[in-house]
């Protein structure tokens, strides 16, 4: 075998060995993004779960009430059954809301913008 030959097959040998191994590697560096993210996910409920535990509560009747004093104008409802974020002109709350059907209802008829996620 001469030297061009040589050289040939060890540069095929390299990238077969190259394309193996980066194709080895490509599920656990997604394994890898995928937990990043879901550290960041982690980090960002943490944090906006902090920040709705600083906010005053207020009762479920009390949220009814300003709702129909058209007080509230956004309610970042819990992604996680946790505590949600009630804005309303002057301040802002945070209440135990379990949405239903006749409750959204009610959020939407009094033009009241919802969104989903913890004290966003």
């Amino acid at each position: 075998m001469d030297k061009t030959t040589t050289w040939l097959v060890r540069a095929a040998a390299v990238i077969v060995i190259i394309v193996g191994w980066v194709s080895y590697l490509d599920p656990y560096l997604k394994k890898q993004d995928e937990i990043r993210s879901n550290k960041n996910y982690e980090n960002q409920l943490r944090q906006a779960n902090q920040r709705c535990e600083k906010l005053e509560k207020i009762s479920y009747y009390q949220l009814l009430d300003l709702v129909k004093s058209g007080q509230i104008t956004r309610i970042n409802l819990s992604a996680n059954n946790g505590l949600s974020e009630v804005k309303t002109k002057n301040n802002t709350f945070a209440a135990s809301i379990a949405p239903d059907k006749e409750l959204l209802a009610l959020f939407s008829a009094n033009n009241i913008d919802i969104a989903v996620g913890s004290c966003l």
